[in-house]
């Protein structure tokens, strides 16, 4: 789960949106967005933001297996939350091959004993169609339990559900209630979210500080959109950017004009 990358390679193509697979030994294997194909890049040959994204220490990777290793025990005597972790290891390939069918199955034993962790990462699984079919009807019940239970990632996703009518009826109005309860938990995508709506008007009086406020607490967190529509997009109605907003745009304006493809992808943005 390394999300995608835009870069210049040695022959000078821009390579955008390459969805990356793996990242071991110093390389980096990716596959094209479009179409069929990929390659792999040196770590060393990219942009020193995406060095810094993808660099992985041997220490770290033993240290995650370790982690894993020690989390299988525990759930193989019953560990009901080592269960629920477990799953998520499994799910996101954190110190184990990923592999989304033994995800749900831990997830599913955490789950039927109550354990919010193990609802909401079945009912994500059923939402996203990994390691089971897709199932509205599932989804919803198995993150309702979690978002019920206080389970901010639980409570976001169902806000999702809301929002698209992905199980349920259409209702701004419940997937705001829902982001709010995960964002004032110091969720990250929430905040992100329920800026969003706050932006938009959507389930809430439009509102651009508030939406300011949201974007920015999940900017705070590193959660790109977030920094994005601070720094690239702004005015929200007739609120500003701060210095900080300013300086970050400049700094990338500056590496966009000096070749670094991932800059001038986010200036792109910024422009659009």
């Amino acid at each position: 789960n390394y999300g995608t990358i835009t870069f210049t390679n040695k022959s000078g193509s821009v390579i955008s949106n390459a969805v990356v697979t793996k990242v071991d030994a110093g390389k980096l294997t990716y596959r094209y967005s479009v179409g069929v194909g990929g390659g792999v890049v040196g770590l060393a040959d990219l942009p020193e933001g995406l060095r810094g994204r993808f660099a992985y220490s041997q220490d770290r990777a033993d240290a995650d297996r370790k982690k894993f290793e020690e989390t299988k025990a525990k759930a193989e005597t019953g560990d009901v939350q080592a269960q629920g972790d477990l799953g998520f290891y499994y799910y996101n390939g954190e110190g184990v091959t990923k592999n989304a069918v033994e995800a749900v199955k831990w997830f599913r034993k955490a789950a039927e004993q109550g354990n919010a962790r193990g609802e909401s990462g079945l009912g994500s699984c059923y939402f996203d169609g990994e390691g089971v079919s897709r199932d509205a009807v599932e989804t919803v019940k198995w993150l309702r339990k979690a978002a019920e239970e206080g389970f901010a990632p639980g409570q976001c996703r169902l806000g999702y559900c809301y929002d698209d009518g992905f199980g349920v009826t259409k209702d701004a109005v419940e997937a705001v209630k829902w982001y709010r309860k995960a964002a004032e938990q110091g969720f990250a995508a929430a905040q992100y979210n329920i800026g969003n709506c706050y932006e938009q008007g959507n389930g809430v009086t439009k509102d651009a500080v508030a939406a300011v406020k949201w974007y920015r607490k999940a900017a705070e967190q590193g959660f790109t959109q977030g920094q994005w529509l601070l720094w690239l997009v702004f005015p929200i109605g007739d609120v500003k950017q701060t210095e900080a907003d300013r300086k970050k745009f400049e700094e990338t304006k500056t590496k966009a004009e000096a070749g670094d493809a991932q800059a001038q992808c986010d200036l792109g943005h910024r422009y659009y």
